[in-house]
């Protein structure tokens, strides 16, 4: 069973780590998705020997989201902090826009 997600209302307004070998307590990670990955998908647009499978990259993302909450790691997705209080404060999503 996968844990409760963290909200990101619960976040310390200054987190960070000393040493690079410290235990993460927070992780800021980005999605894979189309838009980003437009020049792997053709290994003659991008660095990559051959195209990378998509859906693969995101099935391995998750798997490794869920890893780290699963040893206590607190997980963030970059659009999840975009989109914090945009329902309900109206000068967030202007911002946001």
């Amino acid at each position: 069973m996968m844990p409760d997600r963290v909200p990101i209302s619960s976040i310390p307004s200054h987190v960070g780590q000393t040493h690079e070998c410290d235990p993460a307590k927070f992780v800021l990670i980005c999605k894979p998705a189309l838009p980003k990955m437009m020049g792997t998908l053709h290994p003659a647009g991008s660095l990559y020997e051959k195209p990378v499978n998509t859906e693969l990259a995101k099935a391995q993302h998750e798997s490794f989201r869920e890893k780290m909450e699963s040893h206590g790691v607190s997980v963030l997705e970059v659009g999840d902090i975009l989109r914090y209080d945009t329902d309900d404060n109206i000068n967030a999503r202007i911002a946001l826009e």
